[in-house]
C-alpha cells in the first residue's frame, strides 16, 4: 500500500492537470432529462477548483460514463447558480464538492449558502456532501434528501476517494440490479 501523503499529492496533481477545458467538456455531458448533479463549488481561488478533480470526481464520471448514468458537472459561480441547480426538478441527486461546514457551502470569496435557505427545494433521492461537515447544524440532506452521505467532521482527499468508491459500489453499480429507471442507465 502506498503511504497516504504520496497518494494525496498524486491525486492533487492529477486533479490540477484536469484543465478548465476538461471541466467544460464534462459539464457538457448534460442530460436534458433526469440526472445526477456533480457540483464543484469552489470559485474563490482558481487552483482549488482544479484540485477538486483529485477528490474522486474522476471516479464518479468514469463510472457514470461506463454504465450510462445521466449526469452533469456544474461549477456554480454564485448563490443564484447553486440555487438553480438544487431547485431544478430534473436534478434527482446532488454530489457536492467544495469547502463548507455541515450547514453550508462556501461558493466564492463573498458568498456562502446556508442549507436552510433551500429547505423548500424539491426533494432529492440522494445527497452527498464531500466537503467538511463540521460546525453542527443541519445538512442539505437533512432538509431535502431522502438518502445521503454526510459526516460530522473535516474531510480530505483520501477520505472522499474511499467513500466515493464505496458509494459507487453500493449505489451506482448497475450490475447488481436491473435498470432502476430515471437517470440510471438512460443516457
Amino acid at each position: 500500500m502506498i503511504p497516504i501523503l504520496p497518494q494525496t499529492f498524486f491525486h492533487i496533481a492529477r486533479g490540477f492537470f484536469k484543465t478548465r477545458g476538461e471541466i467544460k467538456k464534462y459539464s457538457e455531458q448534460e442530460s436534458m432529462g433526469d440526472h445526477i448533479a456533480v457540483v464543484l463549488a469552489n470559485n474563490y481561488w482558481w487552483g482549488k477548483k482544479h484540485f477538486l478533480w483529485g477528490e474522486g470526481i474522476d471516479l464518479l464520471i468514469d463510472h457514470f460514463r461506463a454504465v450510462r448514468i445521466s449526469y452533469k458537472v456544474y461549477t456554480p459561480l454564485n448563490k443564484d447558480d447553486f440555487f438553480k441547480i438544487v431547485m431544478a426538478s430534473n436534478t434527482k441527486e446532488l454530489l457536492i464538492f467544495g469547502h463548507g461546514g455541515r450547514h453550508g457551502l462556501q461558493l466564492n470569496k463573498l458568498e456562502r449558502v446556508r442549507y436552510c435557505e433551500l429547505s423548500n427545494a424539491p426533494k432529492k433521492r440522494f445527497i452527498a456532501q464531500f466537503h467538511c461537515n463540521d460546525g453542527g447544524g443541519n445538512s442539505l440532506k437533512d432538509y431535502i434528501g431522502e438518502d445521503g452521505f454526510v459526516d460530522n467532521d473535516i474531510r480530505h482527499i483520501m477520505q472522499n476517494r474511499r467513500d466515493i468508491k464505496r458509494i459507487i459500489k453500493q449505489r451506482y453499480d448497475l450490475k447488481k440490479e436491473q435498470k432502476r429507471g430515471d437517470c440510471y442507465g438512460s443516457r
